[in-house]
């Protein structure tokens, strides 16, 4: 398991930053988004693309400490998305 803390703003100038959790080896990476306090779609997206690659690696991808305003933004997302 490995645990990647990310904080303030999470936009399109930092998704390759999210990307490197890609590169980790664990089964788990739990991706603690306490101290976020933004998301654009960009983000979104990019979160949703490091669940299923690291998904198709047989690895899992655990989102912790989401502030409220970030978990509604991947519900709205989520359910346009389904």
């Amino acid at each position: 398991m490995q645990h990647v803390c990310i904080s303030g703003r999470v936009d399109a100038a930092r998704c390759q930053e999210l990307l490197s959790v890609l590169e980790l080896p664990a089964q788990t990476v739990h991706l603690d988004l306490e101290q976020v306090t933004f998301v654009d779609h960009h983000a979104i997206d990019t979160i949703r693309q490091i669940d299923q690659q690291l998904s198709h690696r047989n690895q899992r991808l655990e989102l912790r400490h989401v502030p409220d305003a970030v978990r509604l933004a991947l519900e709205i997302t989520t359910r346009r998305y389904a």
